[in-house]
């Protein structure tokens, strides 16, 4: 009997509550006002006002959001009782960063990215900036092609660019429209074929950079480097002049055998 992933599950039972929760924080209240967010009192001098539409993306240890004066940056913040694993993937991510954009080798395309990271504000407990990724997830630009139709009409409807919004934002419009999609789904570094087999296959573009990625993949494994948790959404696509950039995220799960 196969075994099963209790992990799937606690990630997909994790999403649906915080969709829940986003859904019920109107834009105009404070989130320091929500019990939620409790936690980022602690920032509010950093941060200043924030509400909902301030969110980027959020998970069950840790938020980002928009950067007060910068657009493009993003705050990345540690929830309270994840303090730890958030200063462990600032290192992660920052090694990684520099293995791949400071000692690239020619072989590597360069089209392959990792954001850069700023800074580290221990003083404040667990909170770092880094670049803003202008893009979506694999999971993002999937979705986006199977209900291209049905999405066109929404954002006529409303107003909205659907290439421009955030991938927590175009999951709550799939959900108001009531589109079917997987809830969460890991893969390995297969994950090409695998997404396909179970219609997550990614963009049409996929294809063409899929072994960009995988030959970068490689030369950070030759240099003891390794991303576990490789799944669509820990890899951006940004269209700029035609041409996509892909960028691998999250190091919250790596192994490093140096």
């Amino acid at each position: 009997m196969e075994k099963v992933d209790t992990k799937v599950f606690e990630n997909a039972i994790w999403e649906i509550k915080n969709r829940l929760w986003i859904e019920k924080v109107v834009s105009e209240k404070s989130l320091y006002e929500d019990p939620k967010y409790s936690f980022l009192l602690e920032y509010k001098e950093y941060l200043w006002k924030i509400d909902a539409s301030d969110i980027i993306w959020e998970w069950d240890n840790a938020i980002i959001l928009k950067h007060k004066t910068k657009s493009d940056k993003v705050i990345k913040i540690a929830k309270d009782w994840k303090v730890d694993s958030l200063k462990d993937e600032y290192e992660n991510h920052r090694t990684f960063y520099n293995t791949l954009e400071k000692w690239r080798p020619n072989n590597v395309p360069d089209n392959i990215r990792i954001a850069e990271i700023d800074e580290f504000i221990e003083h404040k407990k667990w909170i770092y900036i880094m670049d803003k990724i202008e893009g979506q997830s694999l999971y993002t630009w999937h979705y986006k092609e199977k209900y291209a139709e049905k999405l066109a009409i929404y954002s006529r409807e409303n107003n909205i660019d659907i290439n421009k919004v955030t991938d927590s934002k175009f999951i709550q419009i799939l959900d108001e429209l009531e589109l079917w999609r997987v809830i969460w789904y890991n893969a390995n570094l297969d994950m090409w074929e695998k997404m396909y087999q179970k219609e997550l296959g990614a963009f049409r573009n996929w294809v063409v950079y899929r072994d960009d990625v995988q030959q970068a993949l490689k030369y950070l494994e030759d240099n003891w480097l390794e991303h576990i948790d490789l799944h669509s959404k820990n890899i951006m696509a940004s269209l700029k002049n035609w041409k996509f950039i892909i960028y691998i995220i999250d190091f919250g799960k790596v192994k490093i055998n140096k």
